[in-house]
């Protein structure tokens, strides 16, 4: 690399000799590095040949994180979610072990089962119907919960002794006052 060179790995831990950076760090042949990925994860700052050199930036396998990274995972879950509800998982997805009960392309009672079919409804905008959305009758609002028993402490107070009937042996002491 060029002297005074700074470098950023994000991509594959075993890309970046540590040995060699951190020499190349503390003579100043590069002038900092910021690394994202580890030669070993979890990566631990204490231990290592880069414990020691200057001009160095180390993030947990996290400096992809922000609310628009944090957005688009979400975004992307729901859409291969929504893929395999409706049968379009591709061929060369690999990690599914199970893909052809998602594809529906399996034998009916093997191990029990049996096809189910899930309706699936579409939430896209072309495929929402013209037209005001429907309206429906709104009931009466939700009534305030009644008024605490006399046994529940409010404000720190002492709790009066329970009322009713005790519950199972040992889930609280007798009920009668002691005098």
């Amino acid at each position: 690399m060029r002297p005074g060179a700074f470098l950023v790995n994000t991509a594959r831990g075993a890309l970046v000799d540590e040995n060699a950076l951190a020499s190349a760090l503390k003579e100043g042949r590069i002038r900092a590095a910021a690394l994202d990925v580890h030669e070993n994860e979890p990566y631990n700052p204490f231990q290592g040949p880069l414990k020691e050199a200057p001009n160095l930036i180390c993030t947990p396998h996290a400096a992809y994180y922000s609310d628009a990274s944090s957005n688009e995972l979400r975004e992307m879950a729901a859409s291969e979610i929504r893929r395999a509800i409706i049968g379009r998982i591709p061929d060369a997805l690999r990690n599914c072990v199970n893909k052809e009960y998602f594809m529906g392309n399996y034998e009916s009672g093997v191990n029990g089962t049996a096809p189910y079919y899930v309706p699936v409804h579409s939430t896209t905008h072309d495929s929402m119907p013209s037209g005001p959305p429907p309206t429906s009758h709104v009931g009466p609002g939700i009534p305030p919960p009644p008024h605490m028993p006399p046994s529940v402490p409010v404000s720190g107070g002492r709790a009066s002794p329970p009322t009713g009937p005790p519950g199972p042996p040992g889930s609280r002491e007798s009920t009668s006052p002691s005098h």
